[in-house]
């Protein structure tokens, strides 16, 4: 006699199944969203975001210096790779840990866009601008428009962080379906072949503990469950 296999707990965050295609077409958007955020990031943070030029005085020669963007803002380089390694982190986690990242990416989105706004302000803050204003009497500035690639970057990125806080928890994991978790989380359940009993008239014999046919064992990896695991195993008696 042996004991049926108890049923799988339902999923945290239910998904019907023709929303799936959709979660898994969001979270694919939002995910590309987040990649050209952070790698605007790596980008703007190396180029000029003001030209600087003054002179000494008569018969001196005039002097320039350039403002980048990892001068007005030095945490740019470290908020694209943040923005990257979330890439990872929402591709990795689900449920609350997959809001917390999402959490993450608006307040550091929140911060590239004040920055941007202060290097289309006052880029004459930057140290380089005022290491030139201490040894020039005059100093002219010049900006340029990567503060306000900056800024896109910035929302782009508290706007992926958004989605992903509001939307994450129902798109799947790595290797699952929306709302359910990853394959083979749960354990198998040896399955007898369809006719085959212990002790009937035809006089067939079960298969020995442990084995699957073929048909068995795709169902198994269909349904999500480990077909090597025989902890769940119901013992023969």
């Amino acid at each position: 006699m042996s004991t049926s296999p108890d049923p799988p707990d339902p999923p945290a965050f239910p998904v019907s199944a023709p929303e799936r295609p959709r979660a898994g077409r969001t979270m694919v958007a939002v995910v590309v969203l987040m990649v050209v955020a952070a790698s605007l990031l790596l980008v703007v943070a190396g180029q000029p975001w003001a030209y600087l030029s003054g002179s000494g005085g008569p018969g001196l020669p005039s002097v320039s210096a350039t403002v980048t963007g990892r001068s007005v803002a030095p945490a740019l380089v470290g908020i694209g790779l943040l923005g990257l390694a979330a890439v990872a982190g929402v591709l990795a986690t689900r449920g609350w840990t997959r809001r917390l990242v999402g959490v993450v990416m608006l307040v550091a989105g929140a911060g590239v866009v004040l920055a941007g706004i202060d290097g289309v302000r006052a880029p004459a803050g930057a140290a380089p601008a005022r290491h030139l204003a201490a040894t020039v009497d005059a100093m002219t500035v010049r900006g340029t428009g990567w503060p306000w690639v900056a800024v896109l970057a910035g929302v782009l990125l508290a706007a992926s962080g958004v989605l992903v806080a509001i939307l994450g928890p129902r798109w799947p994991g790595m290797g699952g379906r929306p709302g359910e978790p990853g394959r083979y989380s749960r354990p198998g359940t040896m399955r007898s072949r369809p006719g085959a009993s212990g002790s009937g008239a035809s006089g067939s014999a079960s298969p020995a503990p442990g084995r699957l046919g073929p048909v068995a064992l795709w169902d198994s990896l269909d349904r999500g469950e480990d077909p090597t695991d025989t902890s769940a195993d119901p013992l023969p008696e």
